[in-house]
């Protein structure tokens, strides 16, 4: 009995051939469950001649997400890769770092695709994922394994969540660009106050030139969640944030709250000008915070340091 063949099937392909300059062959594989792809991924081939990765010549391309199954066409043959956008999660919506108790911390990035909570404990790291966000089983071999900040960063890589900037990334996302050598130095400022002081993004940071850095900061030493100033027209006034301006000159607490409308740099009424974020933060905490830090293990501030420089918060929120 003989097959009617689609006249559309039929003239798809001969225009994939055309297309291609051969006929193409037909691909069909499964990707790995253990990697994230937070879009459909693309199909590439390594070029010899060119020595590059190129998109072109793949046709009918399909993927299944519930089954993983990628099928295409080609004429390509030699090195093919899956790949996606590496700067789909950039830039971040915000983010926060929060102590939960001697050498330990909480940090978390919500990002355009992910919810990313990166536990830190003495010189160790933990992936988790926040409470309300969807947990992905491609993220299970990863999730709640114990292991050092550079490790975790390559694993999180290779796994699809990338959350780390590269030198030449704001090419392709828009950033809030400040002065390096500020945002390097406040990283290592409150990777030494991590253990008794939380931090957190600030919508003012965009709007605040190169030169100024500012984010919100508050003494936490339980693990619980800073408050954010009560409504006008109540009296009393819980723990709330404070808004913190940090520069190349000075480092200082503003008088105006995150929720204001309009950005002013006056400085809080009884509060002191600083040489930097750790003399502000010193002035700022009570004697057990102060006692907390002076007593962090110099492993937890260094893999804060290197969890805070890998993620660029600053300039990437």
């Amino acid at each position: 009995m003989g097959q009617t063949l689609d006249p559309k099937a039929v003239a798809n392909a001969a225009a994939a051939a055309e297309a291609l300059g051969a006929p193409p062959v037909g691909v069909t594989l499964k990707l790995p469950d253990n990697v994230l792809f937070s879009e459909e991924p693309q199909m590439a081939y390594w070029s010899h001649d060119r020595k590059q990765w190129r998109l072109d010549g793949f046709v009918d391309v399909k993927f299944d997400e519930e089954s993983r199954m990628l099928s295409f066409k080609t004429v390509n043959f030699g090195p093919l890769a899956c790949i996606q956008d590496k700067h789909i999660n950039m830039p971040f919506q915000s983010w926060e770092l929060r102590p939960i108790g001697a050498d330990h911390a909480r940090f978390t990035i919500i990002a355009a695709i992910i919810e990313a909570e990166i536990e830190i404990k003495g010189p160790l790291c933990c992936f988790k994922q926040t409470a309300d966000s969807d947990f992905r089983s491609e993220l299970d071999d990863i999730r709640g394994k114990w292991m050092e900040p550079r490790e975790l960063i390559k694993v999180l890589k290779n796994t699809g969540v990338n959350l780390f900037p590269e030198d030449d990334s704001k090419k392709y996302v828009s950033i809030s660009e400040k002065d390096p050598d500020v945002e390097n130095g406040l990283y290592q400022q409150m990777a030494l106050t991590a253990s008794h002081f939380a931090y957190s993004w600030s919508k003012w940071n965009t709007e605040s030139g190169t030169e100024r850095i500012i984010l919100q900061g508050c003494e936490k030493l339980e693990d619980d969640i800073p408050l954010d100033p009560q409504p006008e027209g109540e009296e009393e006034r819980k723990e709330e944030w404070a808004l913190l301006m940090v520069s190349r000159e000075r480092a200082m607490k503003l008088k105006m709250t995150e929720y204001e409308e309009e950005f002013s740099d006056v400085h809080a009424e009884g509060s002191q000008f600083h040489a930097d974020l750790y003399h502000m933060v010193n002035d700022l905490s009570t004697e057990p915070g102060l006692e907390r830090m002076r007593n962090s293990h110099y492993r937890f501030v260094d893999a804060v340091y290197q969890m805070l420089a890998a993620t660029r918060v600053i300039a990437y929120s």
